[in-house]
């Protein structure tokens, strides 16, 4: 399961390779239905995801399935992997693993880019290329991965860019709660 906005590559090398693949737009996003700026859209994302690996595990007839996720949907998949029933392995690449961090470069961005801290609007926010709703960008911002470490997750791999702040936090926390890591940092 793909948890990203856009990775066509790996996909179709994963599916060549006969590997079960399914990628998904989140509730609202994309081609699936709902508001994007309706309350609950952080919680609806993070269940966009465990519809999917039920839609997976079906398709492929297994119980065993692992969610890729890249910045934000590598957040989203670590999360959502809390509500998940069976074994999943997770591989992130540099997800925002300290929101309060993501908020700030987001608004240092937005300031560089001459862009008003809201869009002058109540109910979104400009992220620079995507509009976040006011809440799931609080909500967003008030994630610490390091606090919330799924259980039942059999494998992580958490890919960490070179050009972008790299704390072990995340790392450590989920050593401490008794789970394997691979935690490598890789050229942005």
């Amino acid at each position: 399961v793909v948890c990203v906005l856009v990775d066509l590559h790996m996909e179709d090398a994963a599916a060549s390779a006969g590997v079960v693949t399914l990628r998904f737009d989140y509730d609202a996003t994309g081609d699936s239905a709902g508001d994007l700026l309706a309350v609950g859209q952080w919680e609806s994302w993070q269940q966009s995801v465990r519809e999917a690996v039920a839609a997976a595990r079906s398709a492929a007839g297994t119980e065993r399935v692992a969610l890729i996720g890249f910045r934000l949907g590598g957040t989203i998949a670590a999360l959502a992997a809390n509500g998940l029933n069976g074994p999943v392995d997770l591989a992130l690449v540099a997800p925002i693993d300290d929101g309060r961090r993501w908020a700030r470069e987001l608004r240092a961005l937005r300031g560089a880019m001459g862009r008003a801290e809201g869009g002058g609007n109540d109910t979104a926010v400009d992220g620079i290329g995507i509009v976040f709703p006011a809440e799931a960008h609080e909500r967003i911002a008030q994630t610490q991965l390091a606090k919330a470490v799924p259980n039942g997750v059999g494998r992580w791999l958490l890919l960490q860019r070179d050009d972008r702040p790299v704390s072990d936090d995340f790392a450590n926390a989920i050593r401490d709660a008794g789970q394997t890591v691979e935690q490598r940092v890789v050229p942005g």
